[in-house]
């Protein structure tokens, strides 16, 4: 289970955005060339937002937030709210 875009936002995490590199954009386009990406309306929305922010977030963002940050708020959160890409 990884960020989404939305988590960006709502876990105030722009600081920590990296940068795509031209390998990042690259992978973005070859996978959304797979069948499977290319079926799932979700995921495409989703890489689409990434293409378009141009930029990342590594899950050690949480780390600023305290060590405890993602077991007892982030991961529950998600779990809860079935807020996940499948």
């Amino acid at each position: 289970m990884g960020l989404t875009m939305e988590d960006i936002d709502k876990y105030e995490l722009r600081r920590h955005l990296i940068k795509f590199k031209d390998v990042d954009i690259a992978r973005i386009k070859q996978i959304k060339n797979y069948e499977w990406f290319k079926n799932n309306k979700k995921w495409m929305e989703e890489l689409s937002k990434m293409e378009k922010l141009g930029a990342k977030v590594e899950l050690d963002a949480f780390t600023a937030k305290g060590l405890s940050f993602m077991t007892e708020t982030y991961l529950p959160e998600k779990l809860k709210d079935k807020d996940f890409l499948d």
